[in-house]
C-alpha cells in the first residue's frame, strides 16, 4: 500500500482521534532520488466533512477507507465523496467480516455463539453497534449514492458496485439481491496461516472481549481451563517461552479458543492432516490453522 500510495504526489490521512496522536512527519522520507517526491499528511476529521483538509472540490484521485466505514453517516458521506473526487476519480471503501475456519466446518456455531449480539453471555454483545452488525453484515445495509444522492447518475457517481470476495453463503440476503450477479463475488482474498497459539493473540485483541472482562471481572477467577494444558505448557517450556501465563486461566476467551481447538481434534481423524495451502494442521499448541475473512468492498467513480 506505501509502495501505490508513492505514486500520488499528496497523501492525506484523516482519523477522528485528536490530533497530538498522529505523527504527521511522514513527508515522503522514504523516497529514493529518482522517485517523485510524495507527500504524506495526517489530520483529525471525519469522512463525513473533509472541508477543513480538502477545501477544493474536484480534487481527490482516489478516496479509501479500510475496516472505517461501517461507522460512516451515508447521508454525508456520498455527498461529501461526490464533492471531494475529480472527474473519472474513485472511491473505494472496504471492510473485513467475522472470521472463519474452513477447515473445521464445525467451529461455525462456536464462533456465532461467541459473536453473539443477542446473548448477554457472550462477547458479541459487547461490540459497539449498529456498526459491527453492518460490518458482520459486510455493508449490505450501507444505501447506494443514488439512494443518498436522489441525481442523475451522470451528475454524481456512477459505476457503484459492491464487490465481495467471500464464500457465497457468507453474504447477507444473497439469493436475494446478488444470486443473480455471479461476477461481483470473488474466491476469499484475506487469509492467514496461524499457530493455535497465534490465534490465541489475535482473539485477546478483541474490544469486546475487553468490555465483556470489564464488565464480567469474576471471568479471570475462572481455574485454569485443564484442555490440552499440560501440553500447552510443555509445548511453551520447549519454546522457552517466558509466557506461561498466556496460555492458562480460564476466561471466555481461553474457553472459547480450547472450544474450537476441540472441534478440531475431533473433527481430525489423525493428529495433523493437510489443508488447502500445503500446511500441516492440527490442534496442538504450535499446529497450524487457516483462519479466513470475507471481505467486502465498495466501489464508486465520480461521473
Amino acid at each position: 500500500m506505501l509502495e501505490k500510495a508513492k505514486e500520488f504526489l499528496l497523501n492525506s490521512g484523516v482519523e477522528p482521534v485528536p490530533e497530538e496522536g498522529l505523527n504527521n512527519d511522514a513527508s515522503a522520507n522514504n523516497n529514493d532520488e529518482k522517485q517523485t517526491p510524495t507527500t504524506f499528511s495526517f489530520h483529525q476529521g471525519s469522512a463525513e466533512d473533509l472541508r477543513q483538509i480538502i477545501p477544493d472540490g474536484g480534487t481527490v484521485d482516489l478516496l479509501i477507507a479500510a475496516q472505517a466505514c461501517h461507522w460512516f453517516d451515508w447521508t454525508k458521506v456520498w455527498p461529501e465523496t461526490r464533492r471531494v473526487l475529480r472527474k473519472g476519480g474513485t472511491a473505494a471503501f472496504w471492510v473485513y467480516g467475522e472470521f472463519r475456519l474452513p477447515a473445521f466446518p464445525g467451529s461455525e456455531p462456536i464462533i456465532a455463539a461467541y459473536t453473539d449480539p443477542h446473548s448477554p453471555t457472550s462477547v458479541g454483545s459487547y461490540f459497539e453497534r449498529p456498526g459491527r452488525t453492518i460490518l458482520e453484515r459486510l455493508l449490505v445495509d450501507v444505501p447506494a449514492p443514488e439512494d443518498v444522492l436522489g441525481i442523475k447518475e451522470s451528475d454524481g457517481l456512477k459505476d457503484f458496485q459492491r464487490v465481495y470476495f467471500a464464500e457465497p453463503d457468507s453474504i447477507p440476503d444473497r439469493e436475494e439481491n446478488y444470486a443473480h450477479r455471479p461476477g461481483l463475488v470473488h474466491p476469499v482474498l484475506m487469509r492467514a496461516s496461524w499457530t493455535w497459539l497465534q490465534l490465541l493473540g489475535y482473539l485477546r485483541t478483541w474490544s469486546a472481549l475487553h468490555a465483556y472482562l470489564e464488565r464480567h471481572s469474576e471471568d479471570l477467577k475462572h481455574e485454569d481451563d485443564a484442555r490440552f494444558l499440560q501440553d500447552d505448557l510443555n509445548a511453551i517450556r520447549e519454546m522457552n517461552h517466558s509466557r506461561e501465563a498466556y496460555v492458562r486461566g480460564g476466561d471466555v476467551c481461553v474457553r472459547f479458543w480450547k472450544d474450537l481447538r476441540e472441534v478440531a481434534e475431533k473433527q481430525l481423524t489423525s493428529r495433523t492432516c493437510a489443508n488447502g495451502s500445503g500446511d500441516s494442521i492440527g490442534f496442538t499448541l504450535m499446529d497450524k490453522v487457516t483462519v479466513e475473512w470475507p471481505l467486502s468492498l465498495l466501489l464508486a467513480r465520480k461521473a
